[in-house]
C-alpha cells in the first residue's frame, strides 16, 4: 500500500501558492487529497469583511477540480466545518471528518503553517506534519493578502482556472453604426483583456445582411449566441 497524505485550506480565494503547494506535495506521496474545508456564515463573512462578492464552494471545488484533472494520484474532497469564524474552528471535529471522508491511514499531513505542527501532532499522531514553503519565498502571497489587497492587485497570483469568476464585464450600448465595435477593440488593447463583437451583426449577415430587420423570434438567439461569445472569450 502506497503513502498516503492530505493539503487543506479553504482556498478563499485559490492562489498560485496553493498551487505550488499542491504540486509538491503530490510529488511526496503515492496519494494526494485536497481538502477543501468549507463553511458558509464563516466564508460569507471572510468575503464580506473584504468587499468580495462571495465565492461559492462549489466554485472553488471546481478550481480544485479543474487544476489536478491531469495529476493521477490526486483527489478533491469536500468538508463542511460549519465553523462561525477561524477562531472557532473546530480542529478535533474536522480531523474527525477529514479522515472519515478519505476512510484509510494518513501518512503525511501537508500545510504552509509551522505553527499547526502541535495541532496536527495530536490529532494525526501517526503522520508526519510536512511544511511546504512556510516562509512564501517560493510565492510569496497569500489567501489573506488577496482579500485585503484586492483580486485585481495581485492578479497575477490568481491561477487560469479561477481568473474567469472574477472577471469584470463591461457592456458598451449605442444606436447603430456609431463606433461601438471600435470603441471596444481600441478599449480591450488599452486594459490589456479580450472583447466580445456584437453577435446581433453576425445574425444580421447569416439572415440576409445588415439592412434585415429582425424579428423578435432573433433576440433569444442573439442573446444565447452573445453569451456563448463571452463565454469562450474568458475561460
Amino acid at each position: 500500500m502506497g503513502t498516503v497524505g492530505f493539503i487543506g485550506g479553504k482556498f478563499l480565494p485559490l492562489h498560485q501558492g496553493h498551487v505550488y503547494a499542491i504540486t509538491e506535495a503530490a510529488c511526496r506521496c503515492d496519494e494526494l487529497y485536497v481538502v477543501l474545508s468549507h463553511s458558509p456564515i464563516r466564508d460569507q463573512k471572510l468575503c464580506e469583511a473584504a468587499g468580495m462578492k462571495p465565492i461559492p464552494y462549489e466554485v472553488r471545488l471546481r478550481w480544485l477540480s479543474t487544476l489536478v484533472k491531469d495529476m493521477e494520484n490526486v483527489r478533491v474532497i469536500a468538508v463542511e466545518d460549519g465553523a462561525e469564524s477561524d477562531e472557532t474552528y473546530d480542529w478535533q471535529a474536522g480531523a474527525a471528518d477529514i479522515k472519515r471522508k478519505i476512510g484509510k491511514p494518513i501518512d503525511f499531513v501537508f500545510s504552509s503553517e509551522q505553527s499547526y505542527d502541535p495541532i496536527f501532532r495530536r490529532l494525526y499522531p501517526d503522520a508526519k506534519h510536512v511544511v511546504l514553503d512556510g516562509a512564501r519565498s517560493q510565492v510569496p502571497i497569500s489567501a489573506t493578502r488577496i482579500r485585503n489587497e484586492g483580486v485585481f492587485t495581485h492578479w497575477q497570483h490568481i491561477p487560469a482556472v479561477a481568473q474567469p469568476f472574477f472577471v469584470k464585464k463591461v457592456v458598451v450600448v449605442g444606436t447603430e453604426s456609431c463606433g461601438k465595435s471600435t470603441l471596444t477593440r481600441y478599449l480591450a488593447k488599452i486594459y490589456n483583456t479580450v472583447f466580445v463583437e456584437e453577435y446581433g451583426r453576425t445574425i444580421c449577415e447569416e439572415v440576409g445582411g445588415c439592412d434585415t430587420i429582425l424579428t423578435k423570434e432573433y433576440f433569444p438567439h442573439i442573446a444565447y449566441g452573445h453569451k456563448l461569445f463571452t463565454y469562450e472569450s474568458i475561460v
